[in-house]
């Protein structure tokens, strides 16, 4: 494992201090506006301190992505994984998540510089599929086959099912957050009622008995 796709949970304070810096000012000033310079100052850190931990910019970058993918995958993951809770409601809870996350406007910033910078350095890209959207459609496949035994949903094949559940929630609503911001707002007016209809829709799709009244 990279230093940089090192867990939160192994990271030392002035590491931590450094994350949050650099996530504050790439939001305040961009990915080329914010330097390694303001984000040692930032961080209460030595420009030494810095570079130790992260030799060069685009690799801050990637330890802020990686902090915001696995606190998200985190929090879908204990929706998931909570076998007490019916499907309707996990799948509920999972879809607002999903799609919060796709509109918040800290989330769309790191999305659309992500979008530019992957060419520059593709790690990013690999970080986005192989730490949270590949994770994430296999802890949704798993919740859904588990569903399916105890005879709540009819899902002979989970990954088709969970990956249907995740483009039915996303919708349009993920791209028009990136394209339009003005539209974006309207959308969070209504964002509850899409993933109510959309799990709606899943749930007819898929049978069983966890459907939406």
């Amino acid at each position: 494992m990279t230093q940089s796709a090192m867990p939160t949970n192994v990271l030392g304070r002035k590491q931590e201090q450094v994350i949050q810096a650099a996530r504050d000012l790439f939001l305040q000033h961009g990915f080329e506006g914010a330097t390694m310079n303001m984000i040692a100052a930032q961080a209460e850190v030595s420009k030494a301190t810095l570079y130790a931990y992260y030799p060069t910019k685009e690799q801050v970058f990637v330890a802020v992505i990686q902090r915001e993918v696995t606190t998200l995958r985190a929090t879908i993951m204990s929706t998931s994984e909570d076998e007490s809770r019916p499907i309707r409601d996990k799948l509920l809870e999972i879809g607002n998540t999903v799609i919060c996350a796709a509109t918040m406007p800290d989330h769309v910033f790191f999305f659309r510089a992500i979008i530019a910078a992957t060419l520059r350095f593709p790690e990013l890209g690999r970080i986005i599929n192989q730490d949270f959207r590949a994770p994430l459609r296999d802890s949704v496949a798993q919740m859904l086959l588990q569903a399916s035994q105890k005879g709540e949903l009819s899902c002979p094949d989970p990954q088709f099912a969970a990956q249907t559940f995740l483009s039915i929630v996303r919708g349009d609503v993920a791209m028009t957050a990136l394209f339009d911001a003005s539209a974006a707002r309207q959308l969070q007016a209504g964002i509850h009622e899409h993933v109510r209809e959309s799990v709606e829709v899943f749930l007819r799709a898929f049978g069983g008995g966890g459907g939406v009244e």
